[in-house]
């Protein structure tokens, strides 16, 4: 009743929550990030969230926080020479260095190492 007196749709309540759930996953992606704690979180379900997720955002969850993690790394790397590997793959959410490389270079199309001699020339 509230949504039709103040002119709102559900699409666009729909598309606010993803915003929120999105804005929440660049504020904090360097924490420990699950579908199952987003969901908790904001208060959905883990199935509905996903769902909405990847319709909004064209990407899934998984995929979203991937890419702001190694956006962030990729922009360390760039401006934070003095910082190791790990210390950047820590302050991005990654505890592993390996998997970190692994996902880096899965992203990127070369490890954290080529990446930083090659932006560093």
């Amino acid at each position: 009743v509230l949504r039709l007196l103040l002119g709102g749709s559900e699409e666009k309540d729909i598309e606010i929550c993803i915003k929120s759930v999105a804005g929440y996953i660049n504020t904090n992606y360097y924490e420990s990030i699950t579908i199952d704690s987003l969901a908790k979180i904001f208060n959905f379900s883990s199935s509905w969230l996903v769902r909405s997720f990847k319709k909004y955002t064209g990407y899934t969850i998984n995929d979203y926080i991937t890419n702001k993690r190694i956006y962030e790394a990729k922009k360390l790397l760039l401006n934070k020479p003095e910082l190791s590997i790990r210390k950047i793959a820590i302050m991005c959410g990654y505890h592993d260095q390996q998997y970190f490389s692994r996902i880096f270079q899965k992203t990127v199309g070369e490890s954290p190492s080529i990446f930083r001699r090659k932006i560093s020339r």
